[in-house]
């Protein structure tokens, strides 16, 4: 990808060297009418799918447990994006709407603040995520003396206060483009912009990549590295026997909503790096193309209303809750099916450890 003079990416009066990351936003077509609707669908998409996941897990008998807890805030930090964050930023794109929404300079300092406690808050959940998953899969019975739903909602509140306190340094320094000599009909994309120092700049950046993005996403890879190591090991101690059926349904239970929230933090990854590469190279002076400076801008908003889809396609349990929400007349027929399936996984248990048997246990589970 070649680099690009800043020069061509101007806005107005102000170039991409003195506004902040979002400069990009609306240059794929007049007006940004294709960012609008992306954002636009997103927003309905992601709205629907976190409302479904706390709905979910806060009516199901698995509602107190670690892993709903998690998942629960997830999809409110989502939720908070979606709803405060996104519907905001597509306002930007209208500038008839700034004199009312984006008229002072405590409006942008608020949504940016709501955009990094939102992105933290997410990260460093997912961190916290792959530490109970690890403590779980690997040292079940650890787990199991010393976990609660109590001490997991301390551990929350913690994160959202810790998010909130690491989220102020980078949002107190928005000031709003609007002024008097302001014109509606003028297209921008973005009613707010970074304070103009030159080092203040360099700080932004490298704080919002490696504090706020890459150094809690390389702790939890690291976690779920460290665990598919473990699980590697402990399948062949299983396959050959060296462990009873009753710990070899716990382990794999554990491992399924293991591979599930993986599947999440891989999405985080997948959205974020783009935007990671995004504002590094800017620090260098370097300017990707206009399509990818879209795409690594409005991927982290997308981050927002994939998580249900993973749950959808890796979780049973949240499959079964959906179901029982929208079809309760077959409720009964399910929970008999998963009664006859525990009587299965029973007879298993009281069977004589084998290498033959744990194979069944891995082939219902």
């Amino acid at each position: 990808m070649n680099a690009t003079s800043p020069t061509e990416y101007t806005f107005m009066t102000d170039s991409f060297n003195f506004s902040d990351d979002e400069k990009y936003l609306g240059v794929l077509s007049k007006d940004g009418f294709v960012d609008v609707m992306v954002l636009i669908t997103i927003c309905i998409t992601g709205i629907v799918g976190n409302s479904l996941v706390i709905i979910v897990y806060s009516v199901t008998t698995q509602k107190e447990t670690t892993a709903s807890l998690y998942m629960i805030h997830l999809a409110i930090a989502d939720l908070f994006t979606l709803l405060a964050v996104v519907t905001l930023h597509v306002s930007q794109y209208f500038p008839q709407t700034w004199q009312v929404l984006w008229r002072y300079d405590f409006q942008c300092k608020l949504h940016r603040f709501g955009r990094f406690l939102a992105t933290v808050t997410t990260v460093y959940i997912m961190v916290a995520i792959a530490l109970d998953r690890y403590v779980a899969v690997i040292h079940p019975l650890v787990y199991r003396v010393h976990n609660s739903p109590k001490r997991t909602k301390r551990i929350l509140a913690c994160i959202w206060i810790g998010s909130a306190l690491l989220a102020s340094p980078v949002s107190f320094r928005f000031t709003t483009k609007y002024n008097a000599d302001f014109k509606a009909s003028a297209f921008q994309s973005d009613a707010c912009q970074l304070e103009r120092s030159p080092n203040y700049q360099i700080f932004f950046r490298f704080y919002v990549c490696f504090i706020l993005v890459l150094i809690p996403a390389i702790a939890t890879g690291l976690v779920y590295s460290l665990l598919l190591i473990q699980v590697c090991r402990r399948n062949k101690d299983f396959l050959n026997g060296q462990h009873s059926q009753l710990a070899a349904l716990s382990y794999l239970n554990q491992w399924k909503i293991a591979k599930t929230l993986f599947a999440v933090y891989i999405g985080y990854m997948v959205c974020y790096i783009p935007y990671f590469m995004f504002n590094f190279a800017s620090v260098f002076d370097y300017y990707f193309s206009y399509i990818f400076s879209n795409v690594a801008l409005l991927l982290p908003f997308a981050n927002s209303c994939v998580n249900p889809v993973f749950y959808t396609l890796l979780n049973d349990k949240f499959r079964a809750g959906l179901l029982d929400i929208f079809l309760p007349a077959g409720r009964e027929g399910r929970r008999n099916a998963d009664t006859t399936k525990m009587n299965v996984v029973s007879h298993v248990q009281s069977c004589p450890t084998s290498s033959r048997s744990t194979q069944t246990l891995h082939s219902m589970v």
